[in-house]
């Protein structure tokens, strides 16, 4: 699997949205992160940057999961195996 960047290791502090307009991100001290065009965009950026961590161990609990079920292939119907083992792949970073 990709090794990902932890969004927490980058923006350890909390963020919020902020402006007249609601379109910046800043820092818990007021700094702003970054500044954005669009009908609550700065939002959408705030829940994709709050949301990576937590989906991205979602990913590798599912792949773990997986795995496990790979391990035991006996028990599992062959339709259902050669998609365990096509997501597997993928998720690896290999053809699907």
């Amino acid at each position: 699997m990709k090794q990902y960047l932890k969004m927490v290791d980058v923006f350890r502090d909390e963020m919020r949205v902020v402006g007249d307009s609601k379109n910046m991100l800043a820092d818990d001290v007021g700094i702003i992160i970054g500044c954005y065009s669009g009908d609550k965009m700065a939002e959408y950026v705030l829940h994709a940057i709050n949301s990576h961590d937590e989906l991205v161990q979602i990913n590798q609990d599912l792949l773990n999961a997986l795995e496990s079920i790979e391990n035991d292939a006996g028990q599992v119907p062959k339709f259902m195996w050669d998609m365990i083992q096509a997501t597997i792949a993928k998720a690896k970073g290999g053809a699907a």
